[in-house]
């Protein structure tokens, strides 16, 4: 069932011929039958609006979230690699469905929780997620787990401090100064929070990776070298443990890609 505007009038249309109820509850109601336009049609007004609307919520089905009825698995600080188009485990290992809650950081700093469809290898304790769907994520704010690249992972981590461009510690938790991305101040310094109050990397080790960055670029009076002195500064001050960040009570966002 459908209804639309038209003019002065308000046609609902149905798939079928309606139940003896549904029409007797039509006249009822002051609706009458169109036969050139095959529709019911009443005078378009706020209280005939809200009738067809309401009508139409009780009679078309609601579309059933495929994830709400499979196993849920939070995905903490841990490693969740993207593959480019079917989930499948090198080693031939079963992998089992699952629906993925993922904390995302917003720009206000705020922690919305999403539910996306995932895959999990035990024998490999790797969990994957498609690229459309990390990507669909990525549009929501920061993640807040290490992502990578099937082949980052299976190449494993470069040197300390590598490439600026390459896999290093604070990347693969999602940390950049890009323009391209687009990152707010608090969703940068959200990132460097994490990895420090995770223990993923001390205060100190995140600190040199930040000097690393900032002495390699002193000479470019660039945007990318202002952001990493406010992020140094900012976590210079950092107490472990008293994140400015808000937590939204249990906001459950679902992002459901066909597989």
């Amino acid at each position: 069932m459908k209804y639309n505007i038209d003019g002065k009038h308000i046609e609902i249309y149905f798939d079928g011929v309606p139940n003896q109820n549904i029409r007797e509850t039509l006249k009822i109601c002051g609706w009458h039958w169109f036969g050139k336009k095959k529709c019911w049609t009443n005078v378009n007004n706020k209280e005939n609006l809200i009738w067809a609307q309401k009508l139409s919520e009780e009679i078309n089905p609601k579309p059933v979230n495929p994830l709400l009825n499979m196993k849920k698995h939070q995905i903490g600080m841990t490693e969740l690699i993207v593959r480019s188009n079917s989930f499948y485990c090198n080693q031939h290992h079963e992998l089992e469905d699952l629906a993925g809650e993922i904390e995302v950081i917003d720009k206000k700093g705020n922690i919305v929780t999403y539910l996306i469809p995932i895959a999990y290898c035990k024998s490999c304790d790797v969990y994957y997620v498609l690229e459309d769907t990390y990507l669909e994520l990525k549009k929501n704010g920061v993640i807040r787990c290490e992502v990578l690249s099937y082949k980052e992972y299976v190449e494993g981590d470069k040197s300390e401090f590598g490439e600026l461009n390459s896999v290093g510690p604070l990347r693969k938790w999602g940390y950049t100064v890009s323009q391209n991305a687009g990152y707010s101040e608090i969703q940068r310094q959200g990132i460097l929070e994490d990895i420090i109050d995770y223990h993923i990397m001390s205060k100190d080790e995140v600190l040199s990776y930040l000097n690393f960055f900032i002495k390699l670029n002193y000479n470019n009076s660039d945007i990318a070298l202002a952001k990493w002195k406010e992020d140094r500064d900012y976590i210079a001050e950092y107490k472990i443990g008293s994140s400015k960040r808000k937590k939204i009570g249990r906001i459950i966002v679902h992002t459901y890609e066909k597989r």
